[in-house]
């Protein structure tokens, strides 16, 4: 597949013998099916290896006598693997503890093992609570291992209006109305809370601003605004493309390419094409799940084809 989501949706156009707009296909419907198909590869890689898509933080510290802290937001709404407590000679495990069992855990409690603060750490919706409560504040002292599994892809474009860009905020639209001043051209907006937060943006046009890559730190779900993690100059990306991009190793976006052009075939009942989409999905398929099997062999971290692995 193409490194982006517009450019896969250009080429699945060729292949299928569509315009390049409307047709009996539309680009929502290909950025779909490109979501879903990557949505499953990253099931299977999760699988496979529980580590691949884990990120980690370490803004949070501990205040003194306070049990419970907000999770910093890229953590917040992901699966939580594992804490580490940083600030000591040797780091040090931080055990998680059912929420219902918490006060047995406190200082002098039956399950307590030592006198120790902030041994142990249990969830509370996004609430991280410390028990023992920590008797001194150490800033930044919490690492916070997560899962952050990839991002539904879609490209749009910023928009006409100044005030939808800033030096470090931009806003993501939800409108697919080509006639609004910013719009979805393929995919949909999620309004699900910090679900943009780690995701990549590139600018796909403009003389200064064609390849911007930025990271997004912040989502506001009532203002669809998003925070980048470097500033950029407002000049260069008003008013041009952009696109979310995927996580995933060339190899498998040539999985969600052919996923793509499957599910196209099957709706435009093109036999020859959904049989090719449905071929090349599978090989590429099947290669990662033997790919994960050989890397889980050597005891590997992450899925990674060996120097010698053929895909394709």
């Amino acid at each position: 597949m193409a490194d982006t989501l517009n450019l896969a949706i250009a080429d699945a156009r060729s292949l299928l013998n569509e315009t390049s707009s409307g047709g009996s296909v539309s680009d929502h419907e290909l950025a779909k099916w490109g979501n879903e198909g990557q949505n499953r590869l990253a099931l299977a890689i999760q699988a496979a290896d529980s580590n691949f898509f884990e990120e980690s933080d370490q803004s949070l510290g501990f205040i003194a006598d306070q049990e419970e802290y907000d999770l910093p937001s890229v953590c917040r709404n992901r699966v939580i693997t594992k804490m580490t407590r940083t600030d000591l000679a040797e780091r040090q495990p931080i055990e998680k503890i059912p929420f219902q069992q918490r006060d047995g855990y406190a200082r002098g409690g039956p399950y307590a093992s030592g006198d120790g603060e902030g041994r142990y750490y249990y969830l509370r919706g996004n609430k991280l609570g410390l028990s023992p409560k920590p008797r001194t504040t150490v800033s930044a002292n919490i690492l916070i291992h997560y899962i952050q599994l990839p991002h539904d892809l879609m490209y749009g474009l910023l928009g006409t209006d100044a005030a939808n860009v800033t030096t470090t905020t931009f806003k993501i639209p939800s409108s697919t109305t080509s006639a609004d001043s910013l719009y979805i051209k393929a995919g949909r907006l999620s309004t699900a809370p910090n679900y943009y937060v780690n995701a990549r943006i590139r600018i796909l046009t403009g003389t200064n601003g064609r390849g911007i890559e930025r990271k997004i730190t912040a989502w506001n779900v009532a203002t669809q605004f998003a925070t980048i993690d470097t500033a950029w100059t407002v000049a260069d990306v008003h008013t041009q493309d952009f696109v979310i991009l995927s996580p995933l190793r060339d190899e498998y976006k040539s999985a969600m390419f052919h996923y793509m052009v499957m599910m196209a075939g099957l709706k435009k009942k093109n036999a020859e094409l959904m049989a090719m989409g449905k071929s090349e999905w599978d090989r590429v398929y099947e290669d990662l799940l033997e790919t994960a099997k050989l890397r889980a062999l050597d005891g590997n971290e992450h899925v990674l084809p060996p120097a010698d692995f053929d895909m394709g």
